[in-house]
């Protein structure tokens, strides 16, 4: 059964997503009452993606914001730095495996770079192979991005619950799975 009091926001899920709105709004003063219908954080999706943090291979209008949510990460982690989301810089590869994609792989290229990355590259397949030695298979090279970055997804997740909590609000489980965090922090 939820608590009965008002909340100025209902969040549905305690993915990543829904963790990070509910820290965002809470640390902006607002109380916020998670509901979720699992025992607890990232049981679904979000403990189970791959963690990328990506900024390669996107429209050049979002190259910023990618940028952005990378220096993000960087500081969520800095400020909770006893619990280690795995968090990697230490970019990513576009595998290229036919013809045809190469064309597309070159234009991502060429919008990196006109947006000021310009350390985003195509390797050949030699070169892939050099920075990924056990690379195999019908490659031909791979868009290569330095400012990309990775997170253990379920942790990162749990990062987003913690700072939800920090701001001020208690955790209950209540009737399957209602997160509270009715807190707040002043200033928002």
């Amino acid at each position: 059964m939820l608590p009965a009091r008002a909340y100025d926001v209902l969040v549905v899920g305690s993915g990543i997503t829904g963790l990070a709105t509910a820290a965002a709004l809470a640390e902006r003063g607002a109380s916020v009452l998670v509901v979720e219908k699992e025992a607890g954080p990232a049981y679904e999706a979000s403990g189970r993606a791959q963690g990328s943090l990506r900024v390669q291979g996107r429209h050049g209008a979002e190259l910023p914001l990618a940028q952005e949510a990378i220096r993000l990460w960087s500081e969520a982690v800095a400020e909770d730095p006893g619990n280690d989301v795995e968090l990697r810089t230490d970019g990513n590869l576009y595998l290229c495996t036919r013809p045809g994609e190469r064309e597309t792989l070159d234009r991502l290229v060429d919008a990196a770079r006109f947006a000021g990355l310009d350390r985003v590259r195509y390797l050949d397949a030699e070169a892939v192979r050099e920075l990924v030695p056990a690379a195999s298979g019908p490659l031909l090279g791979a868009m290569w991005s330095p400012y990309d970055a990775h997170v253990q997804p379920a942790r990162a997740t749990r990062l987003f619950e913690r700072r939800a909590r920090r701001a001020g609000g208690d955790r209950r489980h209540e009737g399957g799975g209602a997160l509270d965090w009715a807190g707040s922090c002043e200033g928002g």
